[in-house]
């Protein structure tokens, strides 16, 4: 169980990078080692978990959708409807 911890906390790192050095750098000078660096993982680890740059922007892709619904679903759990626009918008800006 402690190993699949790990793993998992590896894999969000990467994709955490992935998310600073997009910011920093743009898709087209992605660079799959500066990535590794930012995440604080080996190469090796990088590509164990992404074979391609593309497996890892297909990865960050569903990552950050998924990061982005949790966010609007935690913003809006309980509001009624006219509230629930607002506390969209304040999680989009």
């Amino acid at each position: 169980m402690a190993v699949q911890s790990v793993d998992d906390s590896s894999r969000e790192r990467i994709l955490a990078a992935t998310a600073e050095v997009l910011g920093r750098n743009g898709m087209t000078k992605l660079s799959l080692s500066e990535v590794a660096l930012q995440a604080g993982v080996s190469r090796p680890t990088l590509y164990r978990w992404f074979a391609s740059k593309k497996d890892l922007l297909d990865a960050f892709v569903v990552w950050e959708r998924q990061y982005y619904e949790r966010a609007v679903a935690d913003a809006t759990v309980d509001l009624l409807a006219p509230d629930r626009l607002d506390a969209v918008l304040r999680v989009i800006v």
